[in-house]
């Protein structure tokens, strides 16, 4: 059985025809010739970005920690006290993160991994045509449920307890491009010399709008307190050209957003961290830069 559908109609519910022609977990091989580069159609993708995303992650210990309680996760690799560069050529879904943990010894490294990784499974179950608003709840739901796992990781061993942890990230998904944020570490977008933050900071100092407080007293994290809550909204309209620079307050603490922008202007991560590293390095400093290519 052929099955014809016009792709460019706007009433056509593609994904409702991908779960209907999937629901015996097959699919007519004519089917594929109408899906964008004969993808495999239980993806359930149908929107396909026209942009390359040039990602390197950066994650360095400063030079006064003992120990690296940060970690990155690009896309499908979650790593600490490393760096890495890759290219995604168009690809539909992805996921970009940074968390920093917070514990001290190695609770806080514990949590900001097994954050992450608890992300790369809530992203791969994700379809990709919800709106921002189930997203939102969606978010919502999984950021509950990973803090009660960590606050049981806690009562279970005596070394873990009262770890937790930031969280700030990117969702790729077909055109749309979400972020997510819990705690301090941010969101940057870089466009033609113009250097705006997309997210606020969950902290003490931010919410009661009080510079004498110190910047790392937290208001909202994922695994402390009891109630933690998840910021999430939209980038529209990427142009090639565009950088997101995702970070831990070890960098934003260190650099100010005039030192930022210059530096996302010409040079690589790296030559963040060592800048933040030049002025103090006093804790851990996590990146990921995320250039948009044609």
């Amino acid at each position: 059985m052929l099955f014809v559908f016009d792709l460019s109609d706007p009433e056509l519910n593609i994904p409702f025809c991908l779960r209907l022609l999937l629901n015996k977990n097959s699919i007519s091989p004519e089917l594929l010739l109408f899906l964008p580069e004969n993808r495999a159609a239980n993806s359930f993708i149908y929107m396909h970005r026209k942009y390359t995303v040039i990602a390197e992650g950066l994650s360095d210990k400063g030079l006064v920690r003992n120990q690296n309680e940060d970690h990155i996760l690009v896309n499908d690799i979650v790593f600490t006290d490393d760096g890495v560069r890759r290219v995604f050529p168009g690809q539909e879904m992805l996921v970009f993160a940074v968390a920093d943990g917070l514990g001290g010894h190695r609770a806080g490294e514990v949590a900001s991994r097994d954050v992450l990784r608890h992300l790369q499974v809530f992203a791969r179950n994700l379809l990709p045509e919800e709106d921002l608003e189930t997203l939102r709840e969606q978010f919502s739901r999984w950021v509950m449920d990973v803090h009660q796992s960590l606050l049981r990781r806690g009562r279970e061993d005596s070394s873990c307890e009262g770890m937790a942890t930031t969280l700030c990230g990117l969702l790729f998904s077909g055109e749309a491009v979400v972020w997510f944020h819990a705690g301090d570490s941010r969101l940057y977008h870089y466009r033609r010399g113009q250097l705006d933050r997309l997210t606020s900071d969950h902290s003490q100092a931010a919410l009661f709008n009080d510079p004498d407080i110190p910047s790392n007293m937290i208001a909202n994290c994922i695994g402390a307190g009891k109630v933690p809550f998840i910021d999430v909204g939209e980038i529209s309209a990427l142009q090639p050209g565009d950088v997101l620079l995702l970070c831990t307050d070890g960098l934003s603490d260190m650099l100010d957003d005039d030192r930022i922008a210059l530096l996302l202007d010409a040079k690589t991560g790296s030559a963040m961290v060592d800048a933040a590293n030049e002025r103090g390095g006093v804790d851990n400093i996590s990146l990921i830069k995320l250039e948009i290519s044609e």
